[in-house]
């Protein structure tokens, strides 16, 4: 098994993300983490919930907080996202499960909150998390 690396790269990640050997699903989780919505709330989100053209997941009851939210997504997330839901209209958006997501990024060598943390050249992590 390869070792668990905590920290990705932007580059590494960029990679990850054009990885076409990787499930739609699980690329598009990584990109939605990059954004900074938790992965509990990504595993959560039905494709009513996100608006790609506004560019938006509505979070309707976020695992930090007791209101809902809605989030902006960056462009890869849009982009993943969109190939991930086709043309359904209703259902789970991501179609997997946690110990799916766990398990893809552990075959990578990676734990699946290191995406968390590989931000985007130019963005600096939040000092605190309100999401």
């Amino acid at each position: 098994m390869p070792q668990r690396l905590e920290h990705i790269t932007p580059a590494a990640m960029d990679a990850l993300l054009d990885d076409r050997a990787i499930p739609v699903a699980h690329r598009a989780l990584w990109a939605l983490l990059r954004d900074e919505v938790a992965l509990s709330d990504c595993l959560a989100l039905d494709v009513q919930d996100i608006d790609l053209h506004r560019r938006t997941a509505h979070v309707s009851a976020p695992t930090k907080g007791d209101d809902s939210v809605t989030v902006p997504l960056g462009a890869r997330a849009v982009s993943l996202l969109r190939d991930a839901i086709g043309n359904r209209t209703d259902g789970q958006a991501l179609r997997i499960s946690r110990s799916e997501a766990v398990r893809q990024a552990r075959d990578l060598g990676h734990s699946i909150h290191a995406f968390r943390a590989a931000l985007p050249p130019g963005r600096s992590a939040p000092e605190s998390q309100s999401r």
